[in-house]
């Protein structure tokens, strides 16, 4: 008789299926790519626009690997839609921006400073939207405003100032973007449905305190950073080093408001911050004399501890926007495509995310 045979047959292929259904949840679940091997990519770099096809379904951006956790303070809602996960931030509405409020306060007659400008002087009825900024230098700029009003500390006006693509060097450790008043398409600057990189003259016009980062999307996965400078983000990228934020983040603390899921267990040492030049040197500018350690937004770490009281290491461990990794054999520092914008370094395993992050600033 055969059954036995057949029997451990099928028994044998069941167990190679499910062993294979697991690796592939798994692997789409991390959507990262890694040198040589794409782990899960739904297609190749877009080419140009078609003709617009029939409306899909609403939803997040499901590549960012997250599990639905605590979700960010959202802004005035959108017209209700199904929603993927029970508080989720409501989709964000498609289209090109609109021109503008016809007058007042943020109209093209009468461009405001900032957007927390517009939310402290518009006493009610105030909604996220494009307004009219008054640059630093020349003409008034179009802007997206996201207007905060729900009971949470984000409240407030926060002027997006940059679009960042994940996989582009934009906003690599070493850009000269950091420092500059260079723009990057400005003609859709103030488009939230744009994945593409952008940078707008908010960068270096608009003082702030506090810079907010969401990390999938204009409304996803966000976290605050307040550095209390007063300073446009060109000033503070240009003349303020290692600067330790009011929310004294740790790698955990971060991972979780940005939705990442890292294995933090070979974690010994980690800093947190912005615009971190070199952690053997904190005066060090990275826009001259990058170290090992360039971290422009977010936490680095190693899996060691310092040699000496005075000692530092190389950065097994990254995650944020502007990160460098000498777990890739680009990635310490010298060069602008060092490694992409959105970066993660853990042990054994570094990436880039394919998403597009949005820095806001009050």
């Amino acid at each position: 008789m055969y059954f036995p045979k057949i029997f451990h047959f099928i028994t044998l292929h069941l167990l190679v299926v499910s062993l294979a259904s697991q690796e592939e949840q798994h692997t789409r679940r991390s959507y990262t790519v890694n040198p040589g091997k794409i782990l899960f990519c739904p297609s190749a770099r877009a080419g140009p626009p078609g003709p617009p096809g029939p409306p899909g379904l609403p939803g997040r951006d499901g590549r960012d690997g997250r599990d639905c956790p605590p979700c960010n303070c959202a802004s005035v809602p959108s017209p209700p839609v199904e929603s993927p996960c029970p508080g989720s931030p409501p989709p964000v509405p498609q289209g090109p921006p609109v021109g503008g409020p016809p007058e007042g306060l943020g109209s093209a007659h009468n461009p405001a400073k900032s957007c927390d400008e517009i939310y402290h002087s518009i006493s009610a009825g105030v909604q996220s939207g494009v307004y009219w900024l008054q640059a630093a230098r020349g003409s008034p700029y179009q802007a997206h405003c996201e207007i905060i009003t729900s009971a949470c500390k984000d409240n407030g006006g926060w002027t997006l100032v940059a679009r960042v693509a994940g996989m582009s060097g934009d906003f690599s450790p070493t850009s000269p973007l950091w420092a500059n008043e260079d723009v990057v398409s400005p003609w859709d600057a103030a488009d939230i449905t744009k994945t593409t990189s952008m940078k707008n003259p908010g960068w270096f016009s608009v003082p702030n305190r506090v810079i907010r980062m969401c990390y999938s999307g204009p409304r996803s996965d966000c976290a605050t950073f307040t550095h209390n400078r007063g300073l446009t983000l060109t000033q503070l990228f240009a003349t303020q080093f290692a600067v330790e934020v009011q929310e004294e983040y740790t790698f955990e603390t971060l991972m979780k408001k940005l939705g990442k899921h890292l294995d933090l267990g070979h974690l010994k040492t980690e800093w947190c911050g912005l615009n971190l030049g070199n952690l053997c040197n904190l005066v060090a500018d990275p826009n001259k004399e990058p170290g090992t350690h360039v971290c422009r937004i977010g936490c680095i770490g190693d899996t060691s501890l310092p040699r000496s009281p005075n000692g530092c290491n190389p950065d097994d461990y990254s995650l944020g926007i502007g990160v460098s990794s000498c777990n890739s054999p680009h990635g310490c520092h010298g060069h602008v495509s060092t490694t992409s914008s959105l970066h993660f370094s853990m042990y054994s395993r570094y990436g880039d995310y394919q998403q597009t992050a949005f820095i806001y600033v009050k």
